[in-house]
């Protein structure tokens, strides 16, 4: 719609503006794969007219350089529109790791197709992520994978046992070092 896009990136007083010339320093852009390109690519316009050095970070899921919505090939990393995103394939590795599901091996492909499918300037803008508000706890998701199926009621009242607890902080420092 012309006219939101006009209000959100358009005008010197548009929201990205605004933001801009009150000191935001960029962007994260929630479900960014759900955008069209055209909108991403304006907003970074945008964004850079006020602040040269704006970041621009999409929430994209699985592995950015080669997403593909609605159809069509996105083209954050081809075209330069998003200079990074957030990090889920990490995510997903480190706590597939950290719980027996995946091995050694294929943590080091995981990481390895990360690096090698990226391109080089995005490495330093990724979002590298443990967990977000989005996702499981990751100290849940480490030690308590069972209650996660549960109804709501019940992990609303769910108190994990002291040595649970004490077992999911040491793997979520283990999580942040390989972080």
């Amino acid at each position: 719609e012309p006219s939101y896009l006009d209000f959100i990136v358009g005008g010197e007083d548009s929201v990205i503006a605004h933001w801009m010339k009150a000191g935001a320093a960029g962007w994260r852009l929630d479900v960014a794969d759900e955008l069209p390109d055209e909108f991403i690519r304006r907003l970074r316009e945008k964004a850079r007219s006020v602040k040269k050095d704006a970041i621009i970070i999409g929430e994209v899921w699985e592995d950015a350089s080669n997403k593909h919505a609605y159809g069509v090939r996105k083209k954050y990393f081809t075209h330069s529109l998003l200079d990074g995103v957030m990090n889920y394939p990490i995510k997903n590795a480190i706590l597939g790791f950290l719980t027996g599901e995946i091995n050694a091996g294929e943590l080091c492909e995981r990481l390895m197709a990360i690096i090698e499918n990226y391109p080089k300037p995005v490495h330093r803008c990724l979002m590298n992520i443990i967990g977000t508000h989005d996702t499981a706890r990751a100290i849940n998701a480490l030690v308590c994978k069972d209650v996660l199926h549960e109804s709501k009621s019940f992990k609303a009242n769910y108190q994990m046992p002291a040595d649970l607890y004490e077992k999911g902080k040491r793997m979520l420092r283990a999580a942040a070092n390989l972080q």
